[in-house]
């Protein structure tokens, strides 16, 4: 995979010496942009600096007070603005997704922490008091020993803190929200068609594919993804448009038909309300 002419990293995370994490107190003269993942969850908080960040098909701009936590696997960077000539610095956590594993995260204490750890799969900015929280718990972690039970303790804490976070919560890059491992057996199959062919199924073949007459289909839908079928259909056509306009020179009127827009100006109104630029910006700043 490329991304603007660079390649997707496979990032290695090692832990600290004798513990479970990864803990760094990052300072940089700039973030350069580094396209990469990994299969460890992530959190990081921009303590100084400003510039874009990219978490799969999203671009925001980050400053200081910036705090994203990234599930395994999702491709990431962080790109210092051209005129931020006062350095960066980062606070940031790294673990395996499996240090929760072996039933833990089947309890019910552990339920919100595993429901979090799912919507990270597509990066959750976290904002407001619970930012505050969690930036607090994070300080006091690496104000503990390396390798100590209480790093572990303080990241429990702070994945409880934000996981508690509800409108402070805001998933980056398109998907589908968490859901129960019913509902994903369930929809597993119908969103592996639809992604399959790229958005392009309505929701009376959605239907049929379930068993469910249309107007059920269509309350399960919004009751099960949080959002209308159509909604979701145009985020998935949005986010392979994304993808295409980073990751290939093709020109943006194919890459909208190629991901289900039945024509250019369509594409453009809804591209410009679902990521508040137009897909021609959306590309420029991609490859700056």
């Amino acid at each position: 995979m490329r991304i603007a002419g660079r390649r997707l990293h496979r990032e290695i995370v090692h832990a600290d010496a004798g513990g479970s994490l990864l803990a760094r107190d990052i300072h940089l003269p700039r973030f350069p942009f580094r396209w990469h993942y990994h299969p460890e969850v992530e959190l990081t908080i921009i303590v100084r600096g400003s510039g874009l960040r990219f978490v799969g098909d999203a671009i925001d701009e980050f400053s200081a007070g910036d705090m994203c936590l990234l599930g395994g696997d999702c491709p990431h960077s962080w790109r210092s603005a051209d005129d931020d000539q006062a350095g960066v610095q980062a606070l940031v956590l790294q673990f395996s997704p499996e240090l929760f594993a072996g039933g833990l995260l089947g309890t019910p204490e552990m339920a919100r922490i595993g429901t979090l750890l799912e919507r990270a799969r597509h990066g959750v900015a976290v904002t407001g008091r619970t930012y505050e929280r969690a930036a607090r718990l994070v300080s006091a972690l690496f104000a503990e020993p390396s390798g100590s039970s209480a790093r572990l303790l303080r990241l429990l804490e702070t994945l409880s803190c934000v996981a508690d976070g509800g409108g402070d919560l805001c998933e980056l890059s398109s998907g589908v929200r968490a859901m129960d491992a019913a509902a994903q057996a369930r929809l597993g199959g119908l969103l592996a068609v639809l992604e399959g062919a790229r958005g392009d199924l309505s929701q009376s073949t959605a239907a049929r594919h379930l068993g469910l007459a249309p107007a059920a289909f269509s309350r399960y839908f919004h009751r099960t993804v949080g959002r209308t079928y159509a909604a979701y259909r145009t985020d998935l056509r949005i986010g392979i448009a994304c993808h295409d306009l980073l990751g290939t020179d093709r020109t943006i009127t194919a890459i909208a038909q190629d991901a289900g827009f039945a024509n250019l100006s369509n594409f453009n109104r809804r591209f410009k309300t679902a990521k508040g630029m137009t897909p021609s910006a959306y590309r420029r700043l991609g490859r700056a």
